[in-house]
């Protein structure tokens, strides 16, 4: 999907600054890395993690700074919270080291289980189709947020999962 709203390289690297600022100011948790982070290439993306307070999250990405999960407690319930990036972002990336989405977010699920979370949220840039496979495949997923979705309901439920769509 290409970004609508786009101007030209330095207008929307401005942009994307201007975002990450906005995102620091309201105190986001958590950041979902995609394959538009890679736009202005890793080096932009690295600088940008280093620059901002946010925490950066793909459990299936392998590069400095960035983590699998977190774990939020909100009035006494732990909330684990994964980040997991598309395949397709590895033409963007370089030489960062990918690793099958599907067993990354099963080993951090069970990770975030074992550490006590009661309630997992899965940022994903996956696209829904594999986001659908996960929830099959994978189980534990209590929400998912799913990025790359336009023009569907914001909510759905599948089994006991809740997938949320940004638009």
């Amino acid at each position: 999907i290409r970004d609508r709203y786009t101007q030209n390289t330095q207008l929307d690297r401005e942009r994307t600054i201007i975002n990450l600022k906005a995102m620091e100011l309201m105190k986001y948790d958590a950041v979902g890395i995609g394959d538009d982070e890679f736009n202005f290439g890793k080096e932009f993306l690295q600088e940008s993690i280093n620059k901002t307070n946010l925490v950066f999250l793909s459990c299936n990405l392998k590069t400095e700074k960035v983590s699998p999960y977190i774990i939020k407690e909100v009035a006494g319930t732990k909330i684990g919270i994964i980040g997991v990036t598309t395949l397709q972002a590895k033409q963007k990336a370089g030489e960062i080291k990918f690793i099958d989405p599907k067993i990354a977010v099963k080993e951090a699920v069970e990770e975030l289980k074992k550490n006590g979370a009661n309630i997992i949220v899965l940022l994903s840039h996956l696209g829904e189709n594999e986001d659908l496979r996960l929830i099959d495949d994978v189980g534990g997923i209590d929400i998912i947020i799913t990025g790359h979705v336009l023009g569907k309901d914001p909510l759905s439920k599948v089994g006991s999962t809740l997938i949320l769509r940004t638009s």
